[in-house]
């Protein structure tokens, strides 16, 4: 969960990692979870396309911060994550249209 708040299950939106994301994580040796569960509110901040992307790229720089990158360099990492989430984005649209 996004927010970290407790809702019934039947409140929430739940994903599960894929077996190729599952192994990716376990040959980066990153801790895999048993799935996402994202509330009503949260699940609409992160469908939300240009809401969800800033969080995603604030998320990214804040957790590289966390881990001791240099101020510039996560800003870097994450605007360059931002920009691909909104040309991935522009990608599915143009396909779907």
């Amino acid at each position: 969960m996004v927010c970290q708040r407790r809702f019934p299950r039947e409140h929430c939106t739940i994903f599960e990692l894929s077996p190729a994301e599952e192994a990716l994580l376990i040959k980066r040796k990153a801790r895999v979870p048993e799935e996402f569960v994202y509330c009503h509110y949260c699940w609409n901040i992160i469908k939300d396309p240009e809401a969800g992307p800033r969080l995603m790229r604030d998320t990214a720089e804040r957790q590289m911060l966390q881990l001791g990158v240099a101020p510039q360099r996560a800003r870097e990492i994450s605007t360059r994550y931002f920009d691909r989430l909104i040309q991935l984005q522009r990608q599915r649209n143009q396909r779907m249209h």
